[in-house]
């Protein structure tokens, strides 16, 4: 299995988790994995790459971690888990 493979299952998970806390009350740890795992993602490719998708990413990071402070808009958490969703399937779709 390849990176871009594992990075996608994850942004899948992650898009997951999103919409269970649209929906429900998730507890604090699990956003805080989802902020840590897209954080460092995030910082790690925007350094390396210095590309949009990284960027992005970082900023889902850090909108995880204002959902834990109570600080969220159903749109941008739409947005958050249409961009997660994609990148998993892309992922997917671009290797076969």
């Amino acid at each position: 299995m390849s990176i871009v493979r594992i990075f996608g299952v994850f942004d899948g998970i992650c898009a997951i988790l999103f919409i269970l806390t649209h929906f429900f009350s998730l507890p604090d740890k699990a956003l805080f994995i989802i902020a840590g795992y897209l954080i460092i993602k995030g910082t790690l490719f925007t350094v390396m790459a210095k590309d949009i998708a990284s960027i992005i990413d970082l900023i889902c990071g850090l909108y995880a971690l204002m959902i834990v402070i109570n600080v969220y808009h159903a749109i941008a958490t739409t947005l958050v888990i249409l961009w997660l969703a994609e990148k998993s399937i892309v992922s997917f779709i671009r290797l076969g």
